[in-house]
């Protein structure tokens, strides 16, 4: 998947839970998916860290002074996915650490 641009992949192959080919998602024209939002989010988080953040945020700007405000809206999601994945592997391992 391509960074600069999560809008780029639109059919994406999916599982049906057991690891077996499923059926393909595929968003409507002008729309992300979920899936795409939450896979780009993670491979920034993979590659970037706790920094992960910093570049949804300045694409977001970029798109918007650029007048693309479905382009800025995009990366705002993939911004928020990013919160919401670290906040949630932080609280993963407090539990962990609560548990020894």
């Amino acid at each position: 998947m391509e960074i600069g641009s999560p809008t780029a992949s639109r059919g994406i192959e999916e599982t049906d839970g057991l690891g077996r080919p499923g059926r393909r998602a595929q968003a409507p024209a002008g729309m992300t998916s979920d899936l795409d939002i939450y896979r780009t989010a993670n491979v920034l988080i993979r590659e970037r860290g706790e920094e992960a953040d910093l570049v949804p945020a300045e694409r977001a700007d970029s798109f918007l002074e650029a007048g693309d405000m479905a382009g800025s809206v995009v990366w705002k999601q993939v911004l928020k996915a990013i919160k919401e994945t670290q906040r949630q592997e932080r609280g993963s391992r407090e539990l962990l650490q609560l548990s020894r």
